[in-house]
């Protein structure tokens, strides 16, 4: 992970159940790794999701026109180069 100064840090906090608590300190796990790791991966997983949208969307308009079409502004858009 990259090196973040401390005015990039921020703090999230959550409330848990005192069992939950006392078993993170059973297991000695580090609960600020858990949990970036998490976030990290459920925002690459929206951020998935977001851009199957946009696909999906660009594909429904893309579908609408001709393939004669798309080749020849491919060729124009070489053309002024």
């Amino acid at each position: 992970m990259m090196a973040k100064l401390m005015s990039e840090i921020t703090t999230v906090s959550a409330k848990i159940s005192r069992e939950l608590r006392q078993k993170i300190e059973e297991y000695h796990i580090q609960v600020s790794e858990v949990i970036r790791s998490a976030l990290e991966q459920e925002i690459r997983k929206k951020e998935e999701e977001r851009m199957a949208e946009h696909l999906k969307h660009a594909s429904a308009i893309l579908k609408k026109v001709p393939v004669g079409r798309v080749a020849e502004i491919v060729r124009e858009d070489r053309d002024e180069r």
